[in-house]
Formats: structure tokens, sequence, C-alpha cells
């Protein structure tokens, strides 16, 4: 999968519940504020839980899930 960024996705993914900021600002189009509103609105139970952070709609979603996981 290609994102917005022209990057493609990582063969390790991140996990949305235990990552440090600094990870989760590695993926393309998260910066240091929407990785603090992630890390605020944890745990989450599935990744569709991701559109519940303001600023991340399904377009969004659809773009970072590649880099994401739970596990």
């Amino acid at each position: 999968m290609r994102i917005a960024s022209g990057r493609s996705a990582p063969t390790e993914r991140i996990n949305l519940n235990t990552a440090p900021k600094e990870d989760l600002v590695r993926i393309p189009g998260v910066g240091e504020a929407t990785a603090n509103t992630i890390i605020a609105a944890r745990p989450f139970s599935s990744l569709e839980d991701l559109t519940r952070v303001r600023g991340i709609g399904r377009a969004r979603f659809e773009q970072l899930q590649a880099w994401l996981t739970l596990d």
C-alpha cells in the first residue's frame, strides 16, 4: 500500500496502544500534536477506534492503518 507521502508501509507495524511518541511521529502525516492526541486517547480496542481521534477521519485512517497494529 502506498500512502500520500509516497512512502510505502513498513514491514514492522507500530503498536497503536504502546508506541512512544517518537515512534508515532515516524508515520508519514503524524506530527507531534497528532501523536500526543493519539496517546491521550488510548487504549484502542480496534484500529478503527483511531477515527475517534480529532483530525483523523476515514480517509486519513485509510492512509495510516497500514503502519499500525494492536498486537
